[in-house]
């Protein structure tokens, strides 16, 4: 199947990037609205064919990811023990080299381990009644 000149010219020009931008804008304008994400520190930012400038407008799509940034303040040496005891699964992402630059630990893959070391709030709250009841 051969492919016309004016399809080929298509697939050549990147999107505008008035609209992807403006989605990208306003999804970071939700998430910053947002009163479950204000105590938190997340990330917003491109990722895929659209960020690297390799996409096929007509067929293009915009990967926009929302990175929370969580440890659940574990020492690293406390996560490395947990991984080794099978209470803890991660999974590393890598670069090209094969070097690991993060690793994710996903909800559904540590049930277990969300059930025995649940997140507790840092901030210790007292409610006063101003009545004194």
């Amino acid at each position: 199947m051969a492919i016309n000149n004016d399809q080929l010219e298509t697939w050549a020009n990147a999107p505008g990037s008035a609209k992807p931008q403006f989605t990208h804008e306003q999804i970071r304008k939700a998430l910053s609205q947002s009163a479950a994400l204000k105590s938190r520190d997340y990330e917003v930012f491109l990722q895929g064919s659209y960020a690297n400038s390799t996409n096929v407008k007509i067929d293009s799509d915009i990967d926009v990811v929302v990175q929370l940034n969580s440890d659940f303040s574990l020492h690293s040496s406390t996560a490395r023990k947990l991984i080794r005891e099978g209470m803890l699964h991660g999974r590393d992402l890598k670069r090209q080299d094969g070097s690991t630059y993060c690793t994710i630990y996903l909800t559904a893959e540590n049930k277990e381990f969300l059930k025995k070391y649940p997140k507790t709030s840092k901030i210790k709250m007292t409610f006063v009644d101003p009545q004194g009841k």
